[in-house]
């Protein structure tokens, strides 16, 4: 099936397009492009940049409520991990998070759910995990995620406006996904300066665009400095193995103030962290193998 979604994407003007941003990319950003390359092929070969001490934070990634794993797995891999918060940022729903907070979704954890529905505490032991409401939003402008809000958002519902306005007014921050991955009328174009004049808080480096399409971290690097954006690592999972290759880390110190700050809301004191740029990013290409997986967990969501 894998096979089958690149034989129908050649058909397509992705390629084309895929090739020319990223001559364009390499022609702009030379040194760029050629570090994001061999850090590409080096992860290729299995090698893994671990995170640094902290608290780490999986930004992206998709459950079996859209084209991802089993949501029960991806928790436990986030205990077995230590990662202490979590989005699950399944396509145009929030359906993960809200199964879980009404209680419908059968877990071996306990829940603790905030009063907001902007985020809840599963607990294994005296371990915790903060799950925050999130979703990867397709509009016409590109790909968002919208973490820790709780607003309602329709299925049909595109118009990048309305969408950031819902989600900023519903106490969510706001990231722009994978910033011009594919081409317009295909999958993703990015409308990067419509984005950041509505708000946008931060930009995202995405594991999945491993070479050739690595011309989207280049890009993402530039619009954070352009823009004075934090930078964040997401994995864009569709597969479980691919959950925790990218994160964002904070000292626990910091993390600590901040929901001191915030009162012991999670999805306040992370975006007050993300929008600090207090966090540091760790970055995973993932390789072939796990990208054709991912193309047929895809694929296979998208023929039902």
């Amino acid at each position: 099936m894998a096979l089958q979604r690149i034989l129908d994407m050649l058909k397509t003007d992705i390629p084309h397009y895929v090739a020319n941003r990223f001559l364009k990319t390499a022609l702009k950003h030379p040194f760029e492009m050629t570090k994001e390359t061999v850090c590409s092929l080096i992860n290729w070969t299995s090698h893994y940049r671990r995170p640094s001490e902290g608290i780490h934070f999986q930004i992206h990634g998709h459950s079996d409520f859209s084209d991802g794993p089993a949501l029960s797995d991806i928790i436990d891999k986030m205990f077995g991990m230590g990662i202490t918060l979590c989005s699950i940022t399944d396509h145009d729903n929030s359906d993960a998070f809200d199964r879980i907070a009404d209680g419908s979704y059968d877990l071996r954890y306990d829940i603790e759910a905030n009063s907001d529905r902007r985020s809840l505490i599963i607990k294994n032991g005296d371990r915790r995990l903060y799950f925050l409401r999130s979703i990867e939003k397709n509009t016409k402008d590109g790909e968002i995620g919208i973490h820790g809000y709780n607003g309602h958002i329709t299925d049909d519902e595109t118009d990048l406006e309305t969408v950031m306005t819902i989600g900023k007014e519903t106490g969510g921050f706001i990231v722009m996904n994978h910033p011009g991955l594919f081409a317009k009328g295909a999958i993703y174009h990015g409308s990067v300066g419509k984005m950041v004049a509505l708000g946008a808080d931060a930009v995202e480096m995405n594991g999945y665009a491993t070479f050739p399409l690595n011309y989207c971290v280049v890009s993402a690097k530039y619009i954070s400095k352009r823009h004075d954006l934090p930078l964040v690592a997401g994995d864009d999972a569709h597969i479980l193995e691919t959950y925790g290759r990218c994160l964002y880390t904070v000292r626990e110190s910091a993390f600590h103030f901040a929901m001191g700050c915030c009162g012991g809301n999670a999805a306040d004191a992370f975006g007050m962290i993300l929008r600090s740029g207090a966090g540091r990013t760790t970055f995973n290409y993932c390789t072939p193998r796990q990208l054709f997986r991912s193309l047929r967990k895809e694929h296979t969501h998208s023929l039902k």
